[in-house]
């Protein structure tokens, strides 16, 4: 013990258990502002409202039923209501064939051993791009068209089936981007 100079009782020094206890108190500090961070971050925004795109229905015109599930998915009060919005609106994309619509060159690259073109062709908000059950592959004409396209291009393009390209239930029903298995991709004429 040590007396302390400002008081008449002495004073025991505990620098050990102060460290570890300053130290604990850092570590906690640090550890709640994490889990706020984290709070922060994982925040359940309420949904937007679904967002129409006329330039995209008049293209696609199957693009407003889209809209239509993704007001109803919204609106539902029920998980059965939304459920059943959901599962209107996988039938829906799961059932349409695309004719020789047209849309603009977004972006593009090859895979890294070059057997396949990467790409995303926009139709208003409504984004298409190769599933990865059916690449455009290197040795097709396909494949070719769109490396010879430039960005921004206009591109006439046939699909054969599409899939919501999102993993999250609201976004299958009211985002527009696609995996599509592509029959022709070409520039337009």
């Amino acid at each position: 013990m040590q007396p302390d100079p400002h008081s008449s009782h002495p004073v025991r020094e505990h620098r050990p258990y102060r460290r570890s206890l300053i130290l604990g108190a850092v570590c906690m500090a640090v550890a709640l502002g994490a889990g706020i961070y984290l709070t922060v971050e994982t925040r359940i925004e309420p949904p937007v409202a679904a967002i129409r795109d006329p330039e995209a229905e008049q293209a696609l015109p199957w693009l407003k039923r889209v809209a239509e599930n993704c007001e109803r998915y919204d609106r539902a009060e029920q998980d059965a209501e939304r459920a059943q919005a959901l599962k209107d609106n996988a039938r829906l994309v799961a059932s349409t064939v695309i004719a020789s619509a047209r849309g603009r060159l977004e972006s593009k690259r090859v895979s890294s051993d070059g057997s396949q073109v990467l790409f995303t062709i926009a139709v208003g908000s409504a984004k298409f791009k190769p599933s990865l059950l059916h690449p455009i592959h290197a040795d097709t004409e396909m494949f070719q068209h769109v490396q010879d396209a430039p960005i921004g291009a206009c591109m006439q393009f046939s699909v054969r089936t599409l899939t919501a390209a999102s993993i999250l239930e609201r976004s299958k029903v009211c985002d527009k981007d696609y995996f599509a298995d592509f029959a022709a991709v070409e520039l337009c004429h």
